[in-house]
Formats: structure tokens, sequence, C-alpha cells
């Protein structure tokens, strides 16, 4: 099957990240914010991946807002503004991709909240040199995107269309790692290099494509603790492809009731990760309950993993979203070393579509071909 992923590419590609001190640990940043003259109870949000969630909320006073923290490594960040204080899910403008690091960060933010530009330090300063150079693909993608939404639904299942679509896709994505191969070669020795391919996996890692390509990058770049971390990753990820039988685990649900995925077998079962504070997984939730509702009589069904750490925003999502299948949670947050390290999750929203067996027989499905793959499997 060709999957359809540019929707979801758009929302994790443009993650990048250039060199920094290579084993820089438990330093400190500060990240100093300024919106038009937004205050109070306008908020901006931050996640950063952390092991304690990656979460936090600054109020804006006379436009500005502030963060600090202390950092073990750099790390890839998100911000979302609110201009009603309700959460990330309520931001009305988009986010902005970019960086921590150690040191002061600025961010100005002038109309839409991802037009919105981060400097101070090396990694952002890369960051931002290398999506100039995507500036081309991105409207492409764009356009891509507006001229699918601008189909009539009754014509968004055309078989002509989706291939059209699929076509177009496609080539942007070659388009895009294109770029950032050309970086990774040309920088060997740069810790963007790195980052620039874990975008250059998207939306589907093949670690057979990407582990020859992190072999390029420098011995200190392959010795830093990110780089460690990825090649253990490769490792993992050479157990999730399509084919192998998905890695067991056991979580509560929202009763606390031990969930396992191997009580699924029998089952065509659709992992889901996500979270309360994920935007774009919450703008995804209607999608997967309408295919839920579709097949949920046809032998399939869905399991959804949380990588919230706060019970009650988990819950609130779960019931504002109205979903009605099986939802599990540790409550351990973005946990480097939990289910998102089983999974080798380095971003929500991610899905693996496990077979009655318990193998693996896709992954990363957008909203646009979920429906499509089920009813190959499921309408024999």
């Amino acid at each position: 099957m060709k999957n359809n992923k540019w929707t979801k590419l758009l929302v994790m590609a443009a993650i990048v990240l250039t060199g920094a001190k290579v084993h820089a640990q438990n330093e400190s940043y500060t990240l100093n914010g300024t919106m038009g003259k937004l205050a109070a109870p306008a908020k901006a949000y931050l996640f950063y991946g952390n092991t304690s969630g990656g979460i936090d909320s600054a109020t804006f006073n006379k436009g500005t807002f502030i963060f600090s923290g202390i950092l073990d490594q750099p790390r890839q960040a998100m911000l979302y503004i609110s201009k009603t204080g309700a959460g990330p899910q309520s931001s009305e403008n988009g986010y902005i991709l970019f960086f921590l690091e150690p040191g002061c960060l600025k961010v100005r933010i002038s109309g839409s909240v991802e037009n919105g530009k981060v400097w101070g330090g090396p990694i952002n300063a890369g960051n931002n040199q290398l999506n100039t150079t995507l500036q081309k693909n991105n409207a492409a993608f764009k356009k891509l995107r507006a001229a699918y939404s601008a189909i009539a639904p009754g014509q968004k299942n055309s078989k002509e269309i989706r291939d059209s679509i699929n076509k177009e896709s496609d080539k942007r994505i070659a388009e895009r790692k294109s770029i950032y191969l050309a970086f990774i070669k040309k920088h060997p020795a740069s810790m963007m290099s790195l980052f620039a391919l874990k975008s250059y996996q998207l939306p589907v890692a093949n670690v057979n494509e990407v582990e020859p390509i992190f072999n390029i990058l420098s011995a200190n770049v392959r010795a830093s603790l990110a780089g460690q971390r990825y090649a253990a990753e490769l490792a993992r990820m050479k157990h999730l492809e399509i084919g192998a039988i998905a890695p067991d685990f056991t979580m509560p649900d929202t009763s606390g009731n031990a969930i396992s995925l191997h009580d699924y077998r029998g089952k065509y079962v659709l992992l889901d990760f996500w979270a309360s504070w994920c935007a774009p997984c919450r703008a995804d939730n209607p999608n997967v309950l309408k295919v839920y509702n579709s097949y949920k009589d046809k032998n399939f069904t869905v399991l959804s993993i949380s990588l919230d750490n706060v019970k009650s925003s988990w819950l609130n999502a779960i019931h504002q979203d109205h979903l009605p299948w099986t939802q599990i949670c540790d409550l351990k947050g973005y946990d480097p070393v939990g289910i998102t390290q089983l999974y080798a999750i380095h971003g929500v929203p991610q899905n693996f579509l496990i077979d009655p067996d318990g193998k693996i027989v896709d992954k990363s499905l957008s909203a646009v071909d979920l429906p499509y793959k089920l009813k190959a499997i499921l309408n024999k």
C-alpha cells in the first residue's frame, strides 16, 4: 500500500537540530517571548519531551512571557499560544517548532504563531538556516494541503484524486529528504546533521535506509548523548518493521485495570499514541472515531496510549473528544525509558496497525489512508 503521509509530515518534519556542545548536560536555558500586548488569561505552552511530561505553561504579562529550566541535552520543542489560556489544543494560530538549548533564547511573534522567529544559540541558528532552504518545499506542501481540503467530500473517495494527491505528496517528500541528506553529507561533524536525520526519516522510518546515513556522521556526533540514544532507537526500529511481532506491554486503563497488548490477539487493533496536550492528535481524534465506528463490528478496534502525566487532563480529553474505546496511560508523560522507548516514539500522533496474530501490518497511517487500509483488509 502507498501511504499518504503528507498531513503528518507537515506536523513533524520541520524539526531539525544543529551543533551545540556535544555532551551538554544539566545546563540552564531561558526563553523570552513577545507577542503584541497579550495579557492574562493568555498563556504560552512549551512542549519539549522531558521525563516529567515536558509540558510547561507561562502567563502573558504586557505582551511578554518567559520560560526557564535545566536541560540534559538540546531538545526539540513546540511552542503554542492560547489567548484564552485553555491549553495547547486551544491554540488559535498553530505553533512554532524550534530547539531548547543552553543559554538565552528569544522568540518574537507577530501575526500567526507559526510564523514566529526564535533565535539565540547555534542550534536555532542552524535550524533557521535549514528552514530557509525548506521554504519552497513547505509552500508546496501547504498548497497541496489546501488543494485536498478544497475537494468536495464526495470526491475525496475518488481513486483518481487520491492517486494524484499521493503522487504529488511522494514527489515533495522525496524533495524534502534530498535537502536533509545534502546537509548531512556536507556537515557530518555537526549535531544538526543528527537531528536532520531524524527529520529525514519521517513520515515512516526505514532502518535499512537511515542506518547507513547515521554512520556517515562523525564519531563525536555519534558518541553524543543524543547520538547514543538514536543508535539505540535504530536497534529498536529493527523490531518494529512491518511483519514483526508488535512488542507486548501492560498498562492501566482509566479505571486502573491492567491492559496488555496480547489481550487483543484475534483482532485487528490500531495502536494509537496521542496526548491531551497534542493539538494535531486532538484534531485527528474525530477521524479515528469515524473509522472506529465504521469497522468496530468487523474484528477491528482501537487501543490508545496517552503520553499524559496529569490524569485529569487525560480523562477530560477523552470525555471532550467522545472516545469510546479503551484508553491506557501510565501517567509518566514522555518517558524515554517506557513505552516510548519500546515503540521508538519520538513524536505524536503515531500509530501501528496490528493483525490478529500480533504482527505489525502498517504504521504511521494518516487519517486519509487509514480507512482505505482497513477497507482493503476487512472487506475481503
